[in-house]
């Protein structure tokens, strides 16, 4: 799925009325002084003399743009231009580092894998040196998924694959999964932030995603037993991990036959983890990586 691009209106164009386009001299002359006096005009303090220093900068160059092209006379707060940045989640069009001229307006693409917080504002214009504000671009696709700020993940919920054969992988539920977001990588999902997995794992539960109604994340013990490990190997503190178990669990034998994670519904209805023996009835949590 392509990003969420936002085109420019004829009818948001044409809300200013501005003087005629810049000639190319006068664009070279207010880009070599503009980068001259970059440090002047990136000071975002609102102090008097900061303020004052700016405007006498933006008046010199503006009385050497006049002079380059005579036959239009431009006020200095004409010619203020605005530096296109990333948007979290997100970036504008032109690209990040573009210098747009005062009155021009840029375009907001959210990344794969988000989605904007109202698809009434998707322009922003640059006016006295700033861009204005647009919608926010969210993190994870829609709001059925659960964000993890402290891995930039997004985790759901996902039926069983029917049928496949081989040994049973809890993993495979979740291969592809980026594909539907423009390659956004996907897996099994997996993270320090356990209650964000157990977020993720109610919602599937109370929604019955999938039959068996219990859902394969990214922790085991298949090395040693009550070692739990994420899948890229980093360990899994007990002291965060036993709480959230549900009544009666973890109760693997010694013989260690219980390497796999899922969520569950446990007694009195409460959700949490179990360690259990893989089966190819589970569905899964997934996870997509995004980009900042």
């Amino acid at each position: 799925m392509p990003p969420k691009r936002k085109s420019v209106s004829d009818e948001a164009t044409a809300k200013k009325s501005r003087k005629s386009a810049f000639t190319t001299e006068e664009i070279m002359v207010l880009l070599n002084h503009y980068e001259e006096k970059l440090d002047i005009f990136r000071n975002e303090g609102n102090s008097a003399l900061v303020l004052r220093s700016q405007r006498g900068e933006w008046e010199a160059i503006a009385s050497m743009v006049n002079a380059a092209n005579p036959a239009i006379v431009r006020t200095w707060d004409e010619l203020v231009p605005c530096e296109v940045g990333a948007k979290k989640f997100g970036v504008f069009d032109p690209a990040p580092g573009s210098i747009v001229e005062d009155g021009t307006y840029v375009t907001v693409f959210c990344n794969p894998a988000t989605h904007t917080a109202d698809n009434s504002v998707s322009v922003a214009r640059c006016s006295n040196g700033r861009l204005t504000s647009t919608s926010s671009c969210l993190p994870c696709p829609d709001d059925s998924w659960v964000y993890d700020a402290t891995t930039n993940r997004c985790f759901k919920g996902f039926a069983a694959i029917a049928n496949y054969g081989g040994q049973c992988d809890p993993a495979l539920t979740c291969v592809g999964i980026g594909l539907s977001y423009d390659g956004v990588p996907g897996s099994l999902a997996y993270t320090s932030n356990l209650p964000a997995l157990i977020e993720a794992g109610k919602i599937a539960v109370l929604s019955t995603v999938t039959p068996s109604n219990q859902y394969s994340v990214g922790i085991g013990d298949s090395s040693n037993q009550a070692k739990y490990k994420l899948l890229d190997g980093t360990p899994v503190s007990l002291t965060d991990l036993n709480p959230l178990f549900v009544s009666g669990q973890p109760d693997d034998s010694p013989a260690n036959t219980q390497t796999n994670m899922v969520i569950r519904s446990g007694p009195n209805s409460a959700i949490g983890f179990d360690d259990v023996t893989c089966d190819k009835s589970f569905g899964a949590i997934c996870q997509l990586q995004l980009s900042a």
